[in-house]
């Protein structure tokens, strides 16, 4: 399951992973076994460390902009 959140309608990512975006956009990717990963931009990435409950960070995605967000969820968790 992937999930995207905006500064402007943060649910998402927040119910997931107790982490909301104030700059950029975030998101949540889930895997069918419950591995989890938080998607964020350079920017959020200290944020998500310290008031995310998701330990596997991910920055690169969201550096491009939210087409990359569907082309790399297969590889979040080889």
């Amino acid at each position: 399951m992937l999930v995207m959140s905006t500064e402007s309608d943060y649910a998402n990512a927040r119910y997931f992973s107790g982490f909301w975006p104030l700059f950029e956009r975030a998101g949540v990717a889930i895997s069918a076994n419950g591995d989890a990963a938080l998607l964020v931009g350079p920017e959020c990435i200290i944020f998500a460390k310290d008031v995310g409950k998701i330990q596997k960070l991910i920055c690169e995605i969201y550096k491009k902009g939210t087409e990359n967000f569907q082309r790399h969820a297969d590889k979040l968790f080889v």
